[in-house]
C-alpha cells in the first residue's frame, strides 16, 4: 500500500495542494523582525523540500525538515530535534521559539522539547484538537501577530538583535 502510495504520490499528487493565502506574507514579516523559520513535518523529506520549492517556501525559511524515507519510526517530535541540531547556533533558547502547527502531533511534539506550539484553525485538526496548544490563530493575517505576541515582541517594532 506504501508503495503504491508513494508512486502515485510523486507521479503528481504531491503537486495537488496550496499554500494558503497570505501565508509567503506572514513568513516575509517574521523573517524582518529578524527570526529564524524553518518547516518540521510529518511528510517524508524528500517530498516536503520540493513541494517547499515549488510553492516558493524555501528562500523564506532557514530549512525544511521531514521524516526518513525509510521505515524508522519517526514523530514530529523527532523532526523536529533533526531541525533544531540542524539549525544549530542559530536556534535560540527554548523559551524563545513557538512551533506553529495544526494537527495535535505537531502540538505533542513541541512539548517534548519544551517549546510551546500555537495551533491554527485553517488546517486539518478535527474540533478540540489542539486544547493543549498555548492558542488558536483563527486568520493566516494574524499569524505573525500572534507569533511575536507569544514571544513577547512588538509587532510594529522590529527586534534590535536577529532571534
Amino acid at each position: 500500500a506504501v508503495r503504491h502510495y508513494r508512486t502515485a504520490f510523486e507521479a503528481g499528487g504531491m503537486w495537488d495542494n496550496r499554500v494558503f493565502d497570505g501565508i509567503p506574507e506572514q513568513l516575509r514579516l517574521l523573517r524582518s523582525h529578524g527570526f529564524t523559520l524553518a518547516v518540521a513535518t510529518s511528510k517524508p523529506e524528500v517530498y516536503a523540500r520540493p513541494i517547499c520549492d515549488r510553492f516558493g517556501l524555501t528562500p523564506l525559511v532557514d530549512g525544511v525538515y521531514g521524516a526518513p524515507l525509510d521505515h524508522v519510526p519517526s514523530s514530529e517530535a523527532s523532526v523536529i530535534a533533526h531541525a533544531l541540531g540542524d539549525l544549530g547556533t542559530r536556534v535560540p533558547p527554548t523559551d524563545a521559539i513557538v512551533m506553529v502547527g495544526d494537527r495535535h502531533h505537531d502540538v505533542t511534539g513541541a512539548a517534548e522539547h519544551g517549546i510551546p506550539c500555537l495551533g491554527v484553525a485553517w488546517g486539518y485538526a478535527e474540533q478540540d484538537e489542539l486544547a493543549d496548544a498555548v492558542g488558536v490563530v483563527d486568520d493566516v493575517a494574524h499569524l505573525a501577530e500572534r507569533i511575536l505576541a507569544e514571544l513577547g515582541h512588538n509587532p510594529a517594532r522590529p527586534p534590535a538583535t536577529p532571534r
